[in-house]
């Protein structure tokens, strides 16, 4: 009979404790915690804030330099300006041809296509340039973790200049920060 209540209490513990919450991932770390977590864990990267460039950023926006799918990139981190939670990240490079900016857009398509078989996907069209998304699922397929988009744009700044966007964002914290963007309003 002791066995019994012992299981019992087991099981229904295991179906009422909520389990920990699972959120998309950039460069293997969770897009979740605070934005100083989340640059301690770029920094064991390699990744080092661009404090000029982080300045001259929107509030809620901190830029770095570091190594991305092994290549030097810009990464670029999103938080909520209230809660300090981040919510999204992405890597950018520039390149100086459509020729280079094409090869790395189209080896990072690949190896998001082999990390992401199964996982839906669809193209648009981005300033006259292909773009990749993905809604990335839990290990059940049920519950949607985030988006990560790949997508191609002319630089603002020179006309010369090609870059190549990888952006992540997380869909649990995303809807938090538009929820707090929203009360206030």
């Amino acid at each position: 009979m002791k066995k019994r209540i012992i299981f019992l209490c087991i099981i229904l513990c295991a179906i009422f404790i909520p389990t920990q919450a699972q959120h998309l991932k950039f460069m293997g770390i969770p897009l979740t915690g605070t934005i100083t977590q989340f640059q301690q864990k770029l920094a064991t990267k390699g990744v080092v804030q661009d404090k000029t460039a982080s300045a001259r950023a929107d509030y809620g926006t901190r830029i770095f330099k570091g190594p991305f799918a092994g290549s030097d990139a810009t990464i670029v981190v999103w938080y909520d300006t209230n809660t300090k939670i981040v919510h999204g990240a992405k890597a950018y490079f520039t390149f100086y041809s459509p020729q280079s900016r094409d090869t790395k857009y189209n080896k990072l398509k690949s190896l998001l296509e082999e990390k992401y078989a199964d996982e839906i996907t669809n193209t648009d069209q981005v300033d006259d340039h292909e773009s990749f998304n993905i809604e990335v699922t839990d290990e059940t397929g049920v519950t949607v973790l985030g988006f990560i988009s790949l997508y191609c744009m002319k630089s603002e700044l020179s006309y010369r200049d090609y870059t190549v966007h990888v952006e992540y964002q997380d869909y649990k914290n995303k809807l938090k920060n538009k929820n707090n963007l929203m009360d206030d309003l």
